[in-house]
């Protein structure tokens, strides 16, 4: 039987010691510095995501599968927009895989959840 999660209540932002907006300045610098342009990597990001969609199989798989393989896109453009050699890139898309692979058993063949 699957344990349910706990849930860890937010942080309370308001009490931050330090500005918001400096940090995720910063933040939004050291990404693009690593990842490449944000709206570089939204539209390779989001062309891949559009060819899986497109694509027969997809009605065969399950939400799990579907997350597993848009998030490994979202790598895919952060590798091509960005670092190709920043590991946690590739560790991110073996994790995802696995994720994935761990949930394969016998299910129903079609999810028509777009329709």
């Amino acid at each position: 039987m699957k344990q349910p999660t706990t849930k860890q209540p937010l942080p309370n932002l308001a009490a931050q010691p330090e500005p918001i907006v400096p940090t995720i300045n910063l933040t939004l610098t050291n990404r693009g510095a690593r990842y490449g342009d944000f709206t570089d990597n939204a539209a390779v990001s989001q062309s891949l995501k559009k060819w899986l969609w497109e694509q027969a199989g997809w009605a065969k798989l399950n939400p799990t599968k579907r997350e597993a393989l848009e998030m490994i896109a979202q790598k895919i453009a952060r590798i091509l927009n960005g670092d190709p050699n920043y590991k946690d890139n590739w560790h991110d898309i073996a994790g995802y895989a696995t994720l994935a692979e761990e949930r394969c058993k016998e299910e129903p063949t079609h999810y028509n959840f777009y329709k």
